[in-house]
């Protein structure tokens, strides 16, 4: 299901999930990605698993901060303040706030996906970003949408992947990626984590812009 915690019933399904780790001492982990827009039993979700001792791993969708992305892939978020507290709400509970990124949207351009980066270091979020791809039957694959978009493919197993649009290169798409190991390994894998936090906290320096500044081209 990936608009967990959208309906009522996915309170009782976290019910009888945690009944049954009581009875018989499993599962030990539940794994699920919530709803994009709608919220509203996920945090009596969180508690309902993490009272059974049932660990969790989930994310807040997020895909890009940018209005012109937005509108361009027909998305509207949750608002920014709403998916902020549900973020101190993961906090309290011990469960780190993932936010879920997108690179290849129509719309997007470097400086929108730096911009989410930016978000996501700002609110103390771990960004995880995932490359758009284009499935059969979605809107996206419309042939009117993608000749408007200018949108261009690659085949891989799991989807056409988006390689340009009509607002990115390849190249810029390389860029992003970059900026996406980068983002990776100086946060997630605290390897200058620090260095780019004293940088904006104590010097005024934007994190991204640091990062920005460590990426290495090929």
């Amino acid at each position: 299901d990936a608009n967990f915690g959208m309906a009522p019933r996915d309170r009782e399904i976290a019910r009888e999930i945690a009944r049954v780790r009581r009875r018989t001492g499993e599962p030990r982990a539940v794994y699920f990605t919530t709803a994009k827009r709608s919220s509203t039993h996920l945090v009596e979700i969180l508690d309902t698993l993490t009272a059974a001792g049932i660990a969790t791993d989930t994310s807040l969708s997020l895909q890009s901060t940018d209005p012109d992305t937005l509108a361009a892939v027909e998305r509207r978020n949750i608002s920014t303040e709403h998916y902020l507290e549900l973020a101190r709400a993961f906090r309290v509970r011990g469960q780190p706030p993932v936010a879920e990124l997108m690179v290849g949207l129509p719309g997007q351009t470097t400086e929108s996906y730096r911009r989410d980066l930016q978000f996501a270091i700002d609110h103390g979020l771990q960004a995880r970003t995932w490359e758009t791809r284009v499935l059969p039957n979605s809107p996206m694959n419309d042939p009117a949408y993608r000749d408007r978009w200018g949108i261009r493919t690659v085949p891989t197993r799991s989807g056409q992947l988006i390689v340009s649009t009509a607002t990115f290169s390849e190249a810029d798409r390389r860029h992003m990626l970059r900026l996406r190991l980068v983002a990776n390994i100086t946060d997630r894998l605290a390897v200058g984590r620090h260095v780019w936090r004293y940088l904006q906290w104590d010097q005024g320096r934007r994190a991204i812009d640091v990062i920005h500044g460590w990426r290495v081209e090929h």
